[in-house]
């Protein structure tokens, strides 16, 4: 079976996953399965957790959220199904805090492509199909495990310029299914990099409101982040980015500027959410969010890859 074939194979196979995994069906029994697991410890603390959950639950579910699209049409699918461009290295990389995440193998690999995982988890030397390398000193000197993804997504460029042409940062809850290399074929040369569109929401304040439902990053300083940039002149009506999987040209100026941007508005405003800090970090550089979102509409929906929840080992 040559490579077209064999990605064509995989693709379509994990398409049937996905399409499961969203089904009503599979849905009900996940919260059918959820019900038993709140009801199976009633103890004191496991009714406070399981009411706690609850609580976020019902407030994410009032949140701003609009209805999930397909991450490509099916003629866009079809076009995607081929193996990245040869000549360029291409490095997927990763990053596990701790035991933050379950880390997987990636099932698709070609010599062409490395996968490296950076982690300050020394049981994870010998992950299967990943390079081990420690965190690098400056994640370290963050001294919070919470920064290190956030950091290692937004310096592609310290971290592998001088070895490879591209990179494909990946969430520790990503496995990557098939030839991630394709993703760099989708970067506009305007941009230098490429995301999916988020899937949920359009806006910074829409995504406020989620991540302060559902107990995510520091509200007060997400409130602060958010009325600093409508101060600033920021328009709400700039778009929104998913920053699970970032394809990046390793040779792109603009792209370094930005994810440099990026990573300074992310670290003045403390408020733990690097979704809401990038669509101002673009701004601020004079980058439009449309050539950057040419990656999909739905990262959960993509048969390249599959997203698990976050959690602990």
């Amino acid at each position: 079976m040559d490579e077209a074939s064999a990605i064509r194979a995989i693709e379509t196979l994990n398409a049937q996953i996905i399409e499961l995994q969203t089904s009503k069906e599979y849905l009900a029994g996940v919260r059918k399965s959820n019900v038993r697991r709140f009801l199976s410890d009633m103890s004191p603390a496991g009714v406070k957790r399981a009411l706690r959950e609850l609580k976020a639950y019902l407030a994410l579910s009032k949140a701003p959220h609009h209805p999930e699209q397909p991450n490509l049409t099916p003629e866009e699918w079809e076009a995607s199904l081929r193996p990245g461009d040869p000549n360029k290295r291409v490095v997927v990389y990763t990053c596990v805090a701790g035991s933050y995440d379950v880390l997987r193998p990636p099932v698709y690999r070609a010599d062409r492509i490395s996968y490296v995982l950076f982690s300050n988890n020394e049981h994870l030397r010998d992950a299967e199909g990943w390079e081990f390398r420690p965190f690098p000193e400056e994640v370290k000197r963050l001294g919070a495990n919470t920064l290190a993804s956030r950091y290692l997504k937004s310096h592609p460029h310290e971290l592998f310029a001088e070895s490879f042409d591209a990179s494909v940062y990946v969430d520790g809850n990503v496995q990557p299914i098939s030839d991630l290399s394709y993703y760099v074929e989708l970067i506009d040369p305007a941009v230098g990099f490429t995301m999916h569109r988020h899937r949920h929401r359009d806006t910074i304040a829409e995504e406020a409101l989620a991540c302060k439902a559902a107990g995510k990053g520091n509200a007060e300083a997400i409130d602060r982040e958010v009325a600093s940039y409508v101060a600033e002149g920021f328009p709400l009506d700039y778009g929104l980015l998913e920053t699970n999987i970032v394809a990046t040209d390793l040779t792109s100026d603009i792209a370094h500027k930005a994810f440099l941007a990026w990573w300074e508005a992310m670290d003045r405003a403390k408020g733990g959410r690097d979704q809401i800090s990038l669509p101002y970090a673009l701004w601020r550089c004079g980058i439009p969010l449309d050539p950057a979102a040419s990656m999909g509409r739905n990262p959960y929906q993509d048969t390249k890859i599959n997203i698990a929840g976050h959690r602990r080992s």
